[in-house]
């Protein structure tokens, strides 16, 4: 197509209008009126619109584009209308193809083009335009001669733009490009031009960033020296001056993180100071210098604890926030800022309005950034709001608040890379939330996964980072400190107390971390003093208390901290010299800490309120003894009102404070005889065991619970009892029995039929998390998930999934909200809930009653509960303590204590089992169970359910022999006697008897399985060859010697209703789950039975264990919960199961078992005696065997000519031919646990 030649009105139209923009365009520089602006920017569309235009010389149109291109951009930073910019990039690409052939032209037009696209990039944050920026700013130095005068522009543009590329996507080839090309710039220009102080200031930012990145310490300090030569260089009152300033404020700061000098910190807020004040009211810079002013005073304020700069810093940014529109792409960040401050005055002085707005406006942060294509800011949101729902979490104890924040904390980590110089910082506050859920809860995951990251973390941050090193080791040595309070690992508290002094000497002289570390390091050498008894411990712990007191501001909150951490230092140097002085200055200590508090929030207010009474009870009984009553009197009436806002406070907000607040509290009134109130303590003790207890995650974190409060039931009931709340005491005897069995149980055997039917859903939500939790607990049996090591072992798994702490977590979760979903039926209220008098009242049998025993420092007692009464009678026998039994248990034999046994009962040692039963059964049966057996004759009880505690779960009761009129007689002798571990296993056993006896009867046996490494037991395969004959053919499985493998018995068990062991028997006192039956090719544990699936024990009616110490359980660490082989199969649902305390003799158990047998399978045909339950076919076995003659056996044995008995069995018997079997040692070791 042919284009018509312009007229020529067009040609004097077009230079009219060229004038016309120019003109304008010169107008609007100087004066600023958008009205020239519009005037130039139409003048020059009218140009690039005439006809003429695209006939004039490339010579004409260049710089027509270059300068239309021009105005378009200047118009775009007043409108920030994009399609201006995007027209200017339109006319600079057009004069760029111009100026291809054009040397001299073309890298002005291309750096042109790079600016506009850096432009771009500012306004919609697209890092596509700011890589187009890139690539014009390396064409025009690719087109640049060497000794071009613009050649250090173009350097300086493609610097900066490179070093935004680094901040925006954090690719280090580009930082490191960006580093050369500035430094190239600076190299070549004049120290006189007036473009090199920019050109050492942008040097200086690009060298901060890699500083940040990699941490070198010598790129901060060429920052640093470029920032200061850029400020120097530049003329007072020029616009760049502020930003020089604050640049180099942030240098200033930055090296304060290395020394810790506060004086570098006071010199970057007075660097900062000096921009604020320089900048113009409208310079767009002014809010970033004020937003580090602010911060710098934060950080200042955390480290000084001066409240002014603190108040200082929330009004700078409070003002920033008001004077920010809310599409400012900083407003997220001062948003952000304002909340942090808030937070630390919250801290500061506990208002909880600050911590409330400070969420607010920090979820408001998040929600903006989140629509915001820069991702980078977002780990530091997640991890502050994460940081404030703790205290939230703290303040009001919400769970939601804990798992929020650490799904925060954790969102942040994997925002960050772990070279990023805010890793740390993000990992110490995920330490703080762990560290709280354990002091809270007391689970060991926590705190262990809590050692492993910070251990990790210091592997991980740059040797440079000194501060930093200091704050990740002083987390460790509190995590440690924790450990060892937990454990008492040695190796803890020595490496926490290492930690804290390595704290001392590398935070910044008098600064606040400095204060801790000292505060800190005063209880570690507390706790040195407690294990060592080493005076001198005690004194330096003292010092470093004091000196941490003297280095804090006086209006810091932690001071409330130091206070009471150097009462608890005073009251132990006054225990160590009796001084009461040094008493009366711990209470002064504990009070002030109480009225630095005042009335505002503070985790720390029971743990004061705690120490306090305690050290006022000692005052108390000080004054008692120095026999001035009245005050004495006040100061008691002031420890209980102390001791009961401790409680109070504590089951709210830290309920190991309440736990052990209590405990002190109701054995000091227990001590006085002051019943009412010790039962009035201890059911606060209880209540707080109970909210530790219920959220342990792991067994063995429940079983470490529970032995550090071993006794705690005991002693709550004795109180109970002494103050007439007899079924109070009753029941709390029953909560402490046997939890563990009892919730298994609970849990696993729940009848729940009903539910089945009307509210499926609700069903197969519980049972499948039932079958969850069981799963996990089978795998921790298996393989340890975590211990009490410095490292955790390998992590099972299942099917094929490794197990994390979350997942148990979540699992317990899921479990709770199934069971709260079966609650809100009507009907199950109380489903799974802790047990009542009403649930101990229904496992009683007409003539049957239930017998709870115990002994306490201050007396023994009984708790009858029978269907005669509707309350419990209480037996109290003054005469008999627990200290008399230990007495009794704790025995040196040769080298070795046999500290909760019967001596001789561990070792198997006949001898001394013999003399120990001998000294040991009177005491029990006058002491205690004489009185008993009376009441219970008087009752006219024809059997009786033991359900002993303690110590007295170790020894066999139905043996301990005692005078009732006028001859000596024991409680088998005169009742039916059955053992169970609570209640709650009686009635579930009960149950289960009910749904299993339909079965029809199948016998398995296990006979004397043969291993190189025991001793063969003939009588053992006899004894069973002998039950054996008693069955109807087809009605038994038995196994002997080689046959009886592990894998063998599982086959034949799921088909048994009887399952009889006769063989070697083992209990592991160091690892309960150990324990075992002892078969030909392994061994059957205590942790294969728990493991096992239901269904391969669901026709059980009845177990004997004929095998040594099948009935014994772990009396050192947890007396009162049942661990041993009887409680596996117990738990497994079966209702009898007959074991034995202590290593039985061959031939004697072979009798006692066979003639078992016959009493429960024929009963007795000469007397008429029909097949007898289990319970009395055992006391009548016991009976038979204790009365034997020598010539009785031989007669017996004569017929039962199968019987192989060994010479030196049959010669064992000759001395004592009149009853060889009468010594309690043949017959007591068997116990019956279930169903009467």
């Amino acid at each position: 197509m042919i284009q018509k030649e312009p007229a020529v009105e067009d040609y004097n139209r077009i230079t009219e209008d060229v004038q016309q923009a120019f003109m304008t365009g010169e107008v609007y520089e100087e004066t600023l009126d958008p009205a020239y602006l519009e005037e130039s920017v139409a003048a020059w569309e009218r140009v690039l619109h005439n006809p003429a235009f695209r006939f004039a010389p490339e010579e004409f149109q260049l710089p027509v584009l270059a300068n239309a291109g021009q105005a378009f951009v200047r118009r775009f930073q007043q409108t920030e209308m994009l399609v201006d910019l995007d027209r200017a990039i339109h006319l600079m690409r057009d004069a760029k193809k111009l100026a291809s052939t054009d040397v001299s032209r073309l890298p002005i037009i291309l750096n042109a083009l790079g600016d506009i696209l850096s432009m771009r990039y500012d306004y919609t944050r697209q890092v596509k335009d700011l890589e187009a920026s890139i690539a014009y700013y390396r064409d025009a130095i690719s087109y640049t001669s060497p000794d071009d005068p613009n050649l250090p522009v173009y350097l300086n543009n493609l610097g900066t733009a490179l070093h935004h590329h680094y901040k925006r996507t954090e690719t280090l080839a580009s930082l490191e490009e960006a580093i050369k090309v500035l430094r190239e710039a600076l190299q070549k220009t004049s120290a006189t031009s007036s473009e090199y102080a920019t050109y050492a200031n942008n040097l200086g930012n690009a060298l901060y960033s890699r500083h940040i990145h990699l941490g070198e310490t010598r790129d901060l300090q060429q920052a640093l020296e470029l920032h200061q030569r850029a400020v120097e260089e530049t003329i007072p009152g020029s616009p760049s001056l502020p930003g020089y300033l604050s640049n180099l404020g942030n240098d200033i700061s930055r090296r304060f993180e290395q020394t810790g000098e506060i004086k570098d910190l006071e010199e970057a807020i007075d660097t900062y100071r000096q921009a604020v004040s320089l900048a113009s009211s409208d310079d767009p810079q002014r809010s970033y210098y004020l937003n580090n002013l602010a911060g710098c005073l934060g950080i200042y304020y955390d480290f000084t604890g001066k409240l002014e700069a603190l108040e200082e810093t929330i009004q700078l940014f409070q003002d920033l926030v008001q004077h920010t529109t809310h599409d400012d792409p900083d407003f997220p960040d001062y948003l952000a800022n304002l909340a942090h401050s808030l937070h630390s005055h919250f801290e500061q002085l506990g208002q909880i309005q600050d911590l409330q707005k400070a969420i607010t406006l920090c979820r408001d942060a998040i929600t903006l950034h989140q629509n915001s294509p820069d991702p980078f800011a977002l780990p530091d949101y997640l991890n502050l709001l994460g940081d404030m729902l703790l205290d939230a979490y703290e303040y009001e104890g919400l769970t939601e608040y804990m798992k929020e924040a650490i799904e925060l904390h954790k969102a942040a980590l994997e925002r960050t890379s772990p070279d990023h110089p805010d890793y740390p910082r993000y990992l110490i506050s995920l330490l703080a939330v762990f560290r709280s859920r354990y002091t809270r809860t007391g689970q060991l995951t926590d705190l262990l996964e809590a050692i492993n990251l910070a251990e990790e973390g210091i592997d991980q941050v740059p040797e440079a980072y000194l501060v930093m090193h200091a704050m990740l080791r002083y987390n460790l040595g509190q995590l440690l400190l924790a450990r060892y309070e937990r454990t008492q690992q040695w190796e803890d508290l020595e490496q926490a107390t290492k930690y804290f002094q390595y704290g001392v000497q590398n935070f910044p002289p008098g600064s606040l971390m400095q204060a801790r570390s000292y505060n800190t390091l005063g209880n570690a050498l507390r706790r040195q003093y407690l294990q060592t008894k080493q005076q001198i411990n005690l004194e330096n712990a003292i010092e470093a208390l004091q000196t941490s007191i003297h280095l804090r501001p006086t209006d810091s909150p932690e001071l409330v901290g130091a206070y009471n951490d150097l009462g608890n230092a005073m009251r132990d140097r006054s225990t160590s010299t009796s001084k009461v002085e040094d008493l009366q200055e711990a209470i002064k200590a504990f009070q002030k800490a109480l009225q630095l508090l005042q009335n505002t929030f503070s985790i720390n207010r029971p743990i004061i309120l705690s120490n306090l009474g305690n050290a006022l009870r000692e005052y108390y009984l000080h004054l008692k003894q120095q026999e001035t009553l009245q005050q004495a009197q006040a100061v008691l009436q002031q420890t209980r009102e102390v001791c009961e806002e401790a409680c109070q406070r504590g089951l709210q907000i830290i309920p190991e404070v309440a736990l052990g607040t209590a405990r002190f509290w109701g054995n000091s009134e227990a001590d006085q005889g002051e019943w009412t109130e010790a039962a009035h303590a201890y059911t606060y003790a209880l209540q707080a065991l109970e909210q530790l207890y219920r959220v342990q995650l792991l067994q063995t974190d429940k079983e470490h619970r529970l032995s550090e409060v071993s006794g705690l039931y005991i002693r709550a009931a004795y109180t109970m009892a002494r103050a007439g709340q007899i079924r109070e005491a009753t029941t709390t005897l029953e909560q402490g029995r046997a939890k563990r069995l009892s919730e298994a149980l609970a849990r696993d055997q729940a009848v729940l039929e009903d539910v089945q039917e009307l509210h499926s859903d609700a069903y197969q939500h519980y049972r499948n998390a039932t079958e969850r939790l069981r799963q996990l607990e089978q795998a921790e049996r298996e393989g340890r998930i975590l211990n009490f090591s410095r490292q955790a072992q390998a992590v099972p798994k299942i099917q094929g999934t490794s197990i994390t702490g979350e997942q148990i977590r979540k699992a317990h979760e899921d479990l709770e909200m199934a069971i709260m979903g079966i609650r809100h039926i009507p009907g199950r209220e109380n489903f799974l809930t802790l047990p009542t008098f009403q649930d101990i009242i229904k496992a009683v049998l007409p003539g049957i009653p239930l017998v709870y025993l115990a002994t306490t420092q201050r007396g023994s007692f009984a708790l009858l509960v029978h269907g005669e009464s509707e309350s419990p009678e209480a037996i109290f026998v003054g005469t008999f303590t627990e200290d008399h039994l230990r007495g009794l248990l704790v025995k040196l034999g040769g080298e070795v204590f046999f500290e909760g046994y019967i001596p001789g009962q561990e070792l198997g040692s006949p001898a001394l089992l013999k003399r120990s039963l001998a000294e040991i059964l009177p005491r029990i049966g006058t002491g205690l169970l004489g009185v008993v057996a009376r009441r219970l004759s008087e009752l006219g009880t024809t059997g009786i359910v033991l359900i002993p505690t303690g110590l007295l779960g170790i020894l066999p009761l139905h043996a301990a022999s005692y005078v009732s009129n006028d001859k000596e007689t024991t409680l088998l002798e005169e009742f039916d006697v059955a053992y169970a571990p609570s209640a709650r296993v009686l009635t579930a056993a009960r149950q289960e008897a009910q749904k299993r006896k339909a079965a029809s009867p199948h016998f398995v046996g296990v006979g004397n399985p043969r291993r190189t490494e025991v001793t063969s037991l003939p009588s053992a395969h006899v004894e069973v060859e002998t039950i054996e004959q008693m069955l109807p053919v087809g009605s038994f499985d038995t196994l002997y010697e080689e046959q009886a493998t592990v894998e063998n018995v599982w086959k034949i068990l799921p088909h048994a209703t009887i399952a009889h062991f006769a063989c070697h028997g083992n209990f592991e006192i160091s690892e309960p789950l150990d324990s075992a039956l002892l078969l030909s090719d392994a061994n059957l544990t205590l942790r294969d039975l728990l493991n096992a699936q239901p269904a391969y024990l669901a026709r059980l009616q009845m177990v004997a264990l004929s095998a040594c110490r099948t009935a014994f359980t772990d009396f050192q660490h947890l007396p009162d919960e049942v661990i041993g082989l009887q409680a596996g199969f117990l738990q497994a649902g079966i209702p009898s199961v007959i074991g034995t305390l202590w290593p039985v003799n061959d031939l004697s158990t072979a009798l006692l078992m066979t003639r078992f047998y016959e009493f429960y399978l024929r009963g007795d045909a000469q007397t008429g005696l029909p097949p007898q339950p289990p319970a009395r076919a055992l006391r009548l076995a016991q009976h038979w065997l204790r009365k034997l003659t020598a010539d009785d056996i031989d007669a017996y044995l004569e017929n039962q000519p199968d019987r192989q008995v060994r010479p030196v069995e049959q010669d064992a018997i000759t001395p004592n031919r009149e009853h060889p079997y009468a010594n309690p040692y043949y017959w007591a070791a068997f116990v019956y646990y279930g169903v009467l």
